[in-house]
């Protein structure tokens, strides 16, 4: 009987014990502005903010989130924040739009031009990874 006990206890912790390993995924990678500027102290985090990475002054960051994590956000201050769909590639370099308020537009105005400024997003990535 105490033989036994002790077979099921060990399987159940090592059971246990796999099942925890590949729980988190840590993704690291470089955060800039639009004009390929580190942004020093930029914040990284998932979306409920529970999991959360500052970037040093060269705009490097790590962070751990769990397995399930599918987006993290981005922001810092005078930039956009923005939200990323996560790739299984643990290495994720992100680009921050500037924050600009102009005086007198409309909000269809700048819509309009965020959204051509987002268009040149493809562009600004290859650039930053050449």
């Amino acid at each position: 009987m105490n033989r036994n006990f002790y077979i099921v206890t060990l399987v159940l912790i090592f059971c246990s014990c796999i099942n925890s390993f590949g729980q988190n995924k840590t993704i690291s990678g470089r955060i800039v502005d639009e004009h390929m500027n580190p942004l020093a102290d930029a914040v990284i985090q998932t979306l409920d903010s529970v999991f959360t990475a500052r970037a040093d002054k060269d705009g490097n960051y790590v962070l751990t989130v769990p397995n399930k994590t599918k987006r993290i956000k981005a922001w810092a201050v005078g930039m956009e924040t923005e939200v990323f769909k996560l790739s299984n590639n643990c290495k994720f370099n992100l680009i921050l739009l500037d924050d600009i308020i102009a005086e007198f537009e409309t909000v269809e105005e700048h819509q309009e031009r965020y959204k051509k400024r987002k268009r040149e997003l493809p562009r600004l990535y290859k650039e930053a990874i050449n």
